[in-house]
């Protein structure tokens, strides 16, 4: 669904390397941190930070991340 006008759409990004070009992208504020795809701790450290930041729109860009988020997708 787009954005209705004027209403504007808050774009965060996410790494595990802080000095990530892409983390460069978005205010500081909305730059976050993550675990390792391979961490036991990594999908649920996901679905908090999206829940903690209102996220509702997740796009993992490393295929060894869709397996552990794929084994809680019913929580998000």
């Amino acid at each position: 669904m787009l954005a209705a006008a004027g209403e504007s759409i808050d774009f965060f990004a996410g790494d595990i390397d802080p000095y990530a070009p892409g983390l460069y992208m978005v205010d500081r504020e909305r730059r976050l941190i993550l675990p390792r795809g391979d961490d036991p701790r990594f999908a649920q450290s996901l679905l908090e930070l999206c829940r903690e930041h209102e996220i509702d729109v997740l796009v993992p860009t490393v295929d060894s991340e869709l397996i552990p988020l794929a084994s809680i997708r019913w929580a998000f």
